[in-house]
């Protein structure tokens, strides 16, 4: 498999660590640490150079395109007031998300509730690697900000 990706490389008093990052998932895939001694042998293009490896994110998702959307929804309550905003949004995200899709955990941005038509409305930023098969929204009663119809993906 041919992936698109992006290479960090940071250098410390300790070292070098090299990172390796998937660019559709936006995922890194692993990081390599080397110390002084390592970077020296990598650096004067010494093959094989011993190095500790760590594989970061889930693999699974590698090759996949990370989307991101917003997904408005009825809080269910008319006034802010004498009630936890942030519980009832986790609580309803749950009822109008489409499937295959992960709600963020953030409620601190100002654009997170809204009133309209004296209807208290949450926002969630969703995200999804991979799954892109929605098209019918409206049963769930929330609302997408775009429509995707895609169901696969290619590697």
């Amino acid at each position: 498999m041919k992936l698109n990706g992006h290479i960090t490389i940071l250098f410390s008093d300790e070292g070098m660590i090299v990172e390796i990052e998937d660019v559709n998932s936006g995922i890194t895939i692993v990081k390599a640490t080397l110390n002084q001694k390592q970077t020296c042998q990598v650096m004067s293009r010494l093959s094989c150079t011993d190095c500790e490896l760590e594989i970061l994110g889930n693999l699974e998702n590698v090759g996949k395109k990370l989307e991101v959307d917003k997904l408005e929804f009825p809080l269910g309550v008319n006034s802010s007031m004498g009630v936890d905003l942030k519980e009832i949004a986790n609580q309803k995200v749950k009822e109008y998300c489409p499937e295959g899709w992960t709600p963020l955990t953030y409620y601190g941005s100002r654009d997170s509730f809204f009133l309209k038509e004296k209807d208290l409305i949450g926002r969630k930023l969703l995200f999804s690697v991979g799954y892109k098969s929605f098209d019918i929204l409206e049963s769930k009663k929330g609302k997408m900000t775009k429509r995707l119809k895609d169901s696969t993906l290619s590697h």
